[in-house]
């Protein structure tokens, strides 16, 4: 599962018919035949896509059918590339820790976790976990968080109608302004204008 599981068990689930939405993409479709079942033990990628996804199901709204459709069709790309890391890639192992510790950031991004509280969880020294953290990431706990954040701001930014404000409070930024600043460091552009941008692009 994506993260770790809470005190309440809550399961969602959807069904769809890749026949409907990926009838003019052979590659996709190809794909995704050619696949049997699978389970994932990291879909931390699927998260975001998922939300969006729930959100065009339980909202009504305008543009709902087309919302559906492009939020599943979403859904499903995501996990046929979650398929094709897990066939084609080796499969790295990963200490325990350190895929705990993005399980946490993954299922909370916007949680502040310090360093310490990340530790306490994994039962290692802050140190430690720093330095094999970044030994097999690459990165920082906090650069990993700060751009998991990022990565889901362009999602949220790019395929709903969320304002600024309200996607940058959700994903744990300390004001509108910060999540700008920010976000103007990663993309070189607003997140207004990546917005304008990527609705241009759809057009």
């Amino acid at each position: 599962m994506a993260e770790l599981p809470p005190d309440a068990y809550h399961f969602y689930f959807a069904s769809l018919d890749p026949g409907q939405l990926l009838d003019d993409d052979n590659e996709l479709a190809t794909s995704w035949l050619q696949a049997g079942p699978f389970s994932a033990g990291d879909a931390a990628d699927l998260i975001v896509p998922f939300e969006v996804f729930l959100r065009e199901v339980t909202t009504s709204q305008r543009f709902r059918a087309q919302g559906l459709r492009h939020a599943a069709s979403h859904l499903l790309i995501e996990a046929i590339r979650l398929l094709s890391a897990d066939s084609r890639r080796p499969n790295l192992a990963v200490h325990r820790a350190v895929a705990e510790t993005r399980r946490l950031i993954d299922g909370d991004p916007a949680r502040n976790h310090t360093l310490a509280e990340l530790a306490v969880h994994v039962h290692l020294s802050p140190s430690y976990l720093a330095q094999l953290f970044a030994a097999q990431m690459g990165e920082s706990p906090a650069r990993y968080r700060r751009q998991t954040r990022l990565r889901r701001a362009e999602i949220l930014l790019a395929e709903t109608d969320r304002t600024v404000t309200e996607i940058a409070m959700d994903l744990g930024f300390s004001s509108p302004q910060h999540f700008a600043t920010v976000f103007h460091r990663h993309r070189s552009m607003t997140p207004r204008a990546f917005r304008a941008q990527r609705q241009t692009a759809v057009r």
